[in-house]
């Protein structure tokens, strides 16, 4: 019984130790590179443009000859019984044997199909180059995702910690607030109003903790990790200019640049052509069809199951068939009319499409200018902020002021310095947006 126990613990044992918590160091390169290797959404798109190729090179298949090998062994039960009458003679015979053996050798080839083999085949190949297209887009929106979550778990972090920091500052202004009221120097508002900032500074941390779990838990399912893996940035959240030196910052560059480089416009359009082709397949249907076919067959007609060599005879066919369509209940119309309106449906959307993306651009550039002017703003006002808590250090020092006045100055400084943080996640997350936009952030990691 005891090595039932033994083996019961090594099997926990094991267990255990494969679910322990693996960790990774992380840049914010390297995060994006993780993410273009083993994000599940990027994978499956992968697969999508590995199915249609094979698609593809299935409908190329159809132009060559099927060459099949086809062998029936037929038992008669009961021999067919042929009857002749002469006058009022009349006479049966029963004609053939109880064995049939068929050995045959076939070749079916289509010669022609009016066009819809090839055009089909071209409209296949489009289809596949506008899912690669698709996949380069699918690519841009995860690096996106993927920065974003990142530098969301470097802000949160530093939330947190300015949160702790806010809510100590809180808890000293409420209990000198208290200590002031036990004095008679403030009234019992002021120390409502502390209490008040204490309770808010509390749930504020607790909605920061909240939130960085959640960008931490998001970072790792972006990059496939699983959820009790640790994970270590090594970046700090500061300012970091990733626009190239040349990259044109006027509306009119960025918009011809968007609708040359962006894959989701360049698959829309490979889109439209296949559309195109499928719509000259289907004329295809109206031309002949030119069929040939041939056959080798070893018949051998015996009365039992296996037959010597000596009892086949050897029959060769071929035959070249053309069919003429002439009458279909118009359904052959009904399919070019259908394949038009598809196409003409991928001319709309690829239309609406540009409009999206030149949107997309002016949003992007608009925000990038925005947060540029804000952020000096936001710089200025932290050390402002930070000059307060100075002078009002050195006041309280002479005497000049209170010690709630400080704390006062020091949540003033707290809070800049949060708008600041925000500031400069918001203008590194304009530089990518910007570049996705534009159809330059994937090719940063190609």
């Amino acid at each position: 019984m005891r090595w039932k126990w033994f083996m019961l613990m090594v099997l926990l044992e094991g267990a255990i130790a494969g679910v322990q918590p693996q960790p990774h160091v992380l840049t914010w390169q390297a995060a994006v590179l993780r993410a273009i290797g083993y994000n599940p959404a990027l994978q499956i798109q992968q697969i999508d443009v590995q199915l249609q190729r094979y698609q593809t090179q299935k409908t190329l298949s159809l132009f060559l000859p099927v060459l099949q090998y086809q062998n029936i062994n037929l038992r008669n039960i009961e021999l067919p019984e042929f009857v002749f009458k002469i006058g009022n003679l009349e006479q049966r015979f029963r004609v053939g044997t109880p064995y049939n053996i068929t050995h045959s050798l076939q070749l079916n080839w289509t010669v022609f199909a009016g066009g819809a083999r090839w055009w089909g085949w071209r409209a296949q190949r489009h289809l596949q180059q506008a899912l690669a297209q698709n996949a380069e887009g699918k690519t841009a929106e995860t690096i996106l995702a993927v920065l974003n979550a990142y530098y969301s778990v470097l802000l949160s972090e530093q939330m947190v910690v300015l949160q702790k920091q806010l809510l100590q500052v809180a808890q000293q202004q409420l209990a000198r607030a208290r200590q002031f009221a036990m004095a008679g120097t403030v009234t019992g508002l002021d120390t409502l109003q502390a209490r008040a900032q204490y309770f808010t500074a509390k749930s504020e941390l607790t909605a920061a903790r909240h939130r960085q779990l959640l960008a931490l838990q998001n970072l790792k399912l972006l990059l496939n990790y699983p959820p009790q893996d640790t994970v270590v940035l090594l970046d700090s959240l500061q300012i970091i200019p990733v626009l190239p030196p040349d990259f044109p910052l006027n509306p009119d560059s960025l918009r011809h640049m968007a609708l040359r480089m962006r894959p989701e416009l360049r698959a829309s359009a490979e889109t439209v052509v296949a559309l195109g082709n499928q719509v000259k397949a289907t004329y295809g249907k109206f031309a002949p069809t030119i069929v040939f076919n041939a056959s080798v067959d070893h018949q051998a007609q015996v009365e039992t199951l296996f037959p010597a060599a000596t009892d086949y005879t050897r029959v060769k066919r071929a035959t070249l068939t053309i069919q003429i369509p002439l009458l279909e209940g118009a359904r052959r119309i009904i399919d070019v009319q259908e394949a038009r309106a598809r196409q003409r449906q991928a001319q709309i959307q690829y239309q609406w499409l540009q409009r999206q993306l030149i949107l997309e651009v002016d949003q992007a550039y608009l925000a990038y200018l925005e947060i540029q002017q804000k952020l000096p703003a936001l710089t200025v006002a932290r050390q402002q902020a930070a000059e307060a808590l100075r002078q009002a250090r050195l006041s309280f020092d002479e005497g000049v002021v209170t010690q709630l006045e400080v704390l006062t100055a020091q949540m003033q400084l707290k809070q800049t310095t949060l708008r600041w943080l925000q500031g400069v996640f918001d203008y590194n997350m304009a530089q990518f947006r910007l570049l996705k936009a534009t159809g330059q952030l994937h090719r940063m990691f190609q």
